[in-house]
């Protein structure tokens, strides 16, 4: 579903509960409290999904280099043991560097979202209680 669609759908149940009359509860707002809280979701999404894109992209790239480096140190002369051994060390550091890209990738994604679902939280508290304030009965005077 995407963003466009969830906001849709949700103006489509506002205008349908607006025929509602609850007394001391404000329905609108609180289905724009849940129309908000399905976009963080959607956006979580999407950052999860970019996040996963983005590794498969890597990962390919990371293979195709490894086997390059694979393929630099079985293609050395036989009497070249140092070379090799430099090729070899040089394909190693190479696959650690990768593996540090990918972390880094993942741990991304992963704050991206949680940024996202931790200010909607944040968002529906105060939400929460200000339509607690506005119930709040007035002190009679």
């Amino acid at each position: 579903m995407t963003t466009q669609k969830a906001s849709q759908l949700f103006e489509d149940i506002i205008q349908q509960s607006r025929k509602l009359k609850v007394p001391g509860l404000d329905i609108e707002a609180v289905l724009q409290g849940r129309r908000k809280d399905v976009e963080a979701l959607l956006d979580v999404g999407r950052i999860g999904k970019q996040g996963a894109e983005s590794i498969a992209s890597n990962q390919v790239d990371m293979l195709r280099n490894a086997l390059e480096d694979f393929r630099g140190v079985l293609s050395l002369q036989a009497g070249a043991d140092a070379s090799r051994v430099d090729a070899s060390h040089h394909a190693a550091k190479r696959a650690l560097d990768s593996i540090g890209e990918l972390a880094d990738i993942v741990l991304k994604s992963q704050a991206a979202a949680l940024e996202v679902a931790s200010r909607r939280v944040r968002e529906s508290i105060e939400e929460l209680k200000s339509q607690l304030n506005n119930q709040a009965p007035k002190p009679a005077k």
